[in-house]
């Protein structure tokens, strides 16, 4: 009995320090170039419209007139309701 309790321990302990570098390398490396703030003076590709340079993005990009008024009710069994908004708003 205690040969197999080792030989759990020891199987965890291998597949810990396998999977743990997994879990490091599936990190963001650089959460900068998670946000793009929209350049709307520029001409829109296939992806969209490209991204300003962070130098020049301020944090007024972060709120939306739309986002602050209530949305309507709703008949749903979550009582939610979603506001979509999109670059231009």
């Amino acid at each position: 009995m205690e040969h197999s309790k080792t030989l759990a321990a020891l199987f965890i302990h291998t597949l810990v320090l396998l999977v743990a570098p997994l879990l490091v390398m599936a990190t963001d490396p650089d959460p900068l170039q998670d946000f793009c703030v929209a350049d709307l003076n520029d001409v829109p590709s296939a992806n969209g419209y490209p991204c300003k340079p962070p130098s020049s993005a301020g944090d007024e990009f972060l709120f939306s007139s739309r986002a602050t008024m209530g949305g309507n009710p709703t008949s749903n069994p979550n009582g939610s309701n979603v506001t979509e908004l999109d670059v231009t708003h």
